[in-house]
């Protein structure tokens, strides 16, 4: 399927869980997929260190997808902490 061909993704927490399946299934669907998580991971060109619980986490990553891309076509929020 080509569903999301050329849509730039977003999605928070993509890394594990959840967020992992939703950015396999949105890249198998022909989305451009940034993840974003609190740890980095260096072995992703795409998976994009920031802290989204702050408001500079927030504005950091947009800008570096806009910079990047131009255009944010999706958002999905997935990140959560679990305690």
């Amino acid at each position: 399927m080509t569903r999301f061909k050329n849509k730039v993704i977003l999605v928070t927490g993509g890394k594990t869980g959840i967020g992992l399946a939703i950015a396999h299934r949105l890249r198998a669907e022909g989305g451009v997929v940034i993840t974003a998580q609190r740890r980095n991971y260096d072995d992703d060109p795409n998976a994009w260190q920031a802290d989204l619980a702050t408001a500079m986490g927030c504005k950091t990553i947009i800008d570096k997808i806009s910079d990047d891309f131009g255009q944010l076509d999706l958002l999905i929020n997935n990140a959560g902490v679990m305690k």
